[in-house]
C-alpha cells in the first residue's frame, strides 16, 4: 500500500461525502474580494462548472468552515494556467496569508510550482497539469499533516502548524480561465481529547459532581464541565466560584460579562464567546462594543464604567500587571471590594479558557457575531 493510501486509510471515518457545488447554484459559496477590492471575481456558472473568466481578481469562499477534511474537485485549464485553492483561510484578509494556497501554476517563477503551499512549502517541479482537460485534485488535511494527489499522484506530503481551520475558496486571477467541477469533502472527525461523559458514565465523587452541574450550570454537562469532571475536588472549588459569580456578586453583571468576553477574545477560546455572547446581551453589554471586541478593537463608545473594566482587563490579560492611573481609576469607579471580585472573574474565566482550549473544545457557530474570527 502506498504511503498515500495507507494515509487515507488512517483518516477514513464513516462520515458522509458532502457536495460543494450542486452544478447549477452558487448555494453555500461567497464571492470575496482579494488584492483588487471591491472585485471578487469574475465567477459563472458554465456547463455544470464553475468557471473564471478572468476578468477581475478574487476568490470564492464557502460559507461553512472546515478543519480535518478530505477535498475533492476537478479543474481544468489552459498549460500555464495561474489559480489555486485555499484551504483553512479566513474570510477577511487575504486568503494565502490567513490560511493556504494551494498552487495551480506549473510556472510560478518563485518556484512554489503546482502542489506547493504558497509561502510555505515547494512541491517538488514536475508538469503536473494537463492542458485543457480535466484534472483531479485529491487534498487530505489532517491535524498539522496535509497530503495532496493530482491526477492519481502523491505530489506533496507535509506537516504545517500554522492554521487548523477555516474555509475552503477558490482562486481567481486577472486574464487567467479556469473551471471547477467535481468540489466534494468529507469531513474527518478529530477523537476528542476528553471524550464526552454522561451521568451514567460517573460514580462516587465523580457522579455528586455531575449531578451538581446538571442543577447548577447552564450547559449541564457540556463546555468545561465534561472536562472536569476528571478532577472532581479542584472542580468542585471551581463550581463554588462560578456559583459566587453568576449569584452573589456585587460587580454589575453587564461588566462581569465585558470582562469575560475580553478574556475569550484574548485566549481565542470559541466556545467560551459562543456561550457567553447571548448572555452578554441579556445583561446589557451593547452589541457595538462586542462587536468590536470580537475584532480585536478597542471599543468606539463605551461608558465610564465600561472603559475602566476594558483597560483593567486587557492589560491584566496583555501585560500580565494593571498600571496605577488603572488602578486607581478601577477603585474610584466600581470600589474596593468589586476591584477584587474583578480580578477574580479575569483569573477564573482565564482558567476556564484554559481548559477548553486544552480540550480544543469549539463553539457551535460557524461565523457572525457569536464566532471568533482569526486575528
Amino acid at each position: 500500500m502506498s504511503k498515500y493510501l495507507f494515509f487515507l486509510a488512517a483518516c477514513a471515518s464513516a462520515q458522509q461525502w458532502t457536495s460543494l457545488f450542486d452544478g447549477k447554484t452558487f448555494n453555500g459559496w461567497e464571492p470575496r474580494a482579494t488584492f483588487s477590492a471591491p472585485a471578487t471575481g469574475d465567477w459563472k456558472i458554465v456547463d455544470g462548472a464553475i468557471y473564471c473568466g478572468g476578468a477581475t481578481s478574487g476568490w470564492l469562499a464557502t460559507t461553512k468552515r472546515f478543519g480535518d477534511f478530505r477535498l475533492q474537485l476537478e479543474f481544468k485549464g489552459p498549460a500555464h494556467v495561474n489559480s489555486g485553492v485555499f484551504l483553512r483561510s479566513q474570510k477577511e484578509g487575504q486568503p494565502h496569508q490567513t490560511g493556504y494556497e494551494l498552487q495551480i501554476w506549473d510556472m510560478q517563477p518563485a518556484g512554489y510550482l503546482t502542489g506547493s503551499l504558497v509561502g510555505t512549502v515547494k512541491a517538488p517541479p514536475a508538469d503536473k497539469i494537463k492542458a485543457d482537460a480535466w484534472n483531479a485534485m485529491d487534498i487530505t488535511f489532517r491535524g498539522d499533516h496535509i497530503v495532496v494527489a493530482m491526477n492519481g499522484k502523491t505530489i506533496l506530503d507535509h506537516h504545517d502548524k500554522q492554521h487548523f481551520e477555516g474555509v475552503i475558496g477558490l482562486q481567481c486571477q486577472p486574464d487567467q480561465k479556469i473551471s471547477f467541477r467535481n468540489l466534494r469533502v468529507q469531513e474527518l472527525k478529530k477523537a476528542a481529547r476528553f471524550p464526552q461523559k454522561t451521568l451514567e458514565d460517573t460514580q462516587g465523587e465523580e457522579r455528586v459532581l455531575a449531578q451538581r452541574f446538571l442543577k447548577e450550570t447552564r450547559t449541564g454537562l457540556g463546555g468545561p464541565w465534561n472536562i472536569m469532571l476528571r478532577s472532581p475536588e479542584m472542580s468542585t472549588h471551581l463550581l463554588e466560584l462560578y456559583n459566587y459569580f453568576r449569584w452573589k456578586t456585587k460587580l454589575p453583571k453587564n461588566l462581569m460579562e465585558e470582562a469575560i468576553m475580553i478574556v475569550a477574545r484574548d485566549w481565542s477560546v470559541q466556545f467560551e464567546w459562543f456561550a457567553h455572547y447571548p448572555i452578554s446581551l441579556k445583561e446589557g453589554v451593547p452589541a457595538a462594543l462586542l462587536a468590536d471586541l470580537r475584532t480585536g478593537k478597542r471599543p468606539a463608545s463605551m461608558k465610564p464604567d465600561e472603559a475602566v473594566v476594558y483597560d483593567f482587563t486587557t492589560e491584566l490579560c496583555r501585560d500580565r500587571v494593571v498600571s496605577k492611573p488603572t488602578f486607581e481609576r478601577a477603585m474610584s469607579t466600581l470600589g474596593e471590594k468589586n476591584v477584587v471580585d474583578l480580578t477574580a472573574v479575569i483569573g477564573t474565566y482565564i482558567s476556564i479558557g484554559a481548559l477548553l482550549n486544552v480540550a480544543e473544545v469549539p463553539g457551535a457557530a460557524q461565523d457572525g457575531p457569536d464566532f471568533l474570527p482569526t486575528l
